[in-house]
């Protein structure tokens, strides 16, 4: 695998599948708690962007950063990565992918505990999705309220 990466990193190869690659991989080490990869992951992939830089690549490379930086729990970096793409999505007139966004941001928020920080995304996202947060922010307080009771 690393050696097809650093093919990869070939300037002449393809340098936005290599940068995808590499953003795939740092937030797989994110996950996974392995820090030092997901720094060098991360430099080989930005070393990449000026080589295939466009709007749409941009866009899709900031939403891996949010959601890079929501697995290594930073959620500080995360959140207003997450807001940036989400509005240009908006402005954009692409609801569907604002609404992913919105529902990788809600995930990332209920993973860490921090419901109260779960975005109320009803003027933002179709109903459907609403209702789907609406009814994970209830279960996750009823799973709370539980194991507190359980506890006494």
């Amino acid at each position: 695998m690393q050696r097809a990466l650093r093919l990869l990193d070939d300037a002449a190869f393809a340098p936005s599948l290599a940068a995808r690659l590499h953003l795939a991989l740092a937030e797989r080490a994110a996950l996974t708690g392995t820090s030092g990869l997901v720094r060098r992951h991360l430099r080989r992939a930005r070393r990449l962007y000026r080589l295939a830089s466009s709007p749409s690549e941009n866009l899709e490379r900031t939403w891996r950063d949010a959601r890079i930086a929501a697995a290594a729990e930073r959620h500080a970096e995360a959140e207003p990565l997450f807001d940036r793409v989400r509005l240009e999505l908006l402005a954009a007139g692409s609801l569907e992918e604002a609404a992913s966004i919105t529902l990788d941001h809600t995930v990332s928020l209920i993973a860490a505990s921090r419901l109260d920080s779960i975005p109320n995304p009803s003027h933002l996202v179709p109903a459907p999705l609403v209702c789907l947060v609406s009814t994970a922010r209830k279960t996750l307080e009823g799973v709370e309220w539980a194991t507190e009771s359980n506890s006494l």
